[in-house]
């Protein structure tokens, strides 16, 4: 019986410290980093996308409108030597705005398989949420294919009776796969729809979301324009109307 007793405090005591460094890790993991802990930030290097952004997108179907709607940094980026900076609306690479002030704190929230995900704000101020996603191996997933397959999947039929389909950054067109990716940098163009490159085109695809509520279930429609990064958008008529099949 001593013995019985014995090997179920022993598995009790075993249980209780797992308990203890698990419950330990999760404290040392959400403690403020600062601008300053290099060595700390080193550890969890990539870009982090604000995590609202991606259920915004999910609902509108609006890259540019869900980006302008946050009034928030859109993207931190941590460097491999720890350096911190941040994009508001997606501001192309060079006007990144670096993160120095000691009120500023990152917290580690949760590390896995497939995201990593911290928060970010000022002590004693609001915290947002940002996620990286990434592959099994560890290496950072592209986020303008993440977006681009997030807006755009199926077939659809266009006004000229012709079948369009997306999938995985390409678009079918008259039976031919195109690559295709998402204009992630919209300063440029207004936030109506979504820009996309296909190759082969000569301008960009400007893609506005719609819906056939006149049908059930509902059908999705997008509108597509010409758009030229210099001379702007034609929104006068639509080279195309897609209804999802």
């Amino acid at each position: 019986m001593k013995k019985i007793f014995k090997k179920i405090s022993k598995i009790i005591y075993i249980l209780m410290m797992i308990i203890f460094y698990h419950n330990a890790y999760a404290i040392e993991e959400q403690k403020c980093i600062q601008p300053s802990d290099t060595n700390l930030l080193k550890t969890i290097a990539g870009d982090y996308i604000l995590t609202n952004l991606f259920s915004n997108v999910k609902t509108s179907r609006n890259l540019p409108s869900s980006i302008n709607t946050e009034n928030t940094n859109h993207m931190i980026s941590i460097s491999k030597e720890g350096k911190v900076t941040f994009s508001y609306r997606w501001a192309k690479e060079e006007n990144w705005q670096e993160i120095h002030k000691e009120s500023d704190c990152i917290k580690i929230i949760e590390r896995s398989t497939k995201t990593d995900v911290i928060t970010f704000g000022e002590k004693g101020g609001l915290f947002y949420s940002y996620i990286r996603y990434k592959a099994s191996s560890g290496e950072q997933l592209d986020y303008s294919k993440i977006f681009f397959n997030m807006l755009f999947n199926g077939c659809f039929i266009g006004t000229d009776k012709k079948k369009i389909c997306f999938d995985e950054s390409k678009i079918m067109i008259g039976g031919k796969w195109k690559n295709a990716s998402i204009k992630m940098n919209t300063s440029d163009f207004i936030n109506g729809g979504n820009v996309i490159s296909v190759e082969g085109e000569k301008f960009y695809w400007f893609l506005v979301p719609g819906a056939d509520f006149h049908t059930f279930p509902r059908k999705l429609t997008w509108k597509i324009y010409e758009a030229y990064e210099q001379e702007g958008i034609d929104l006068k008529t639509p080279f195309n109307e897609l209804i999802s099949e």
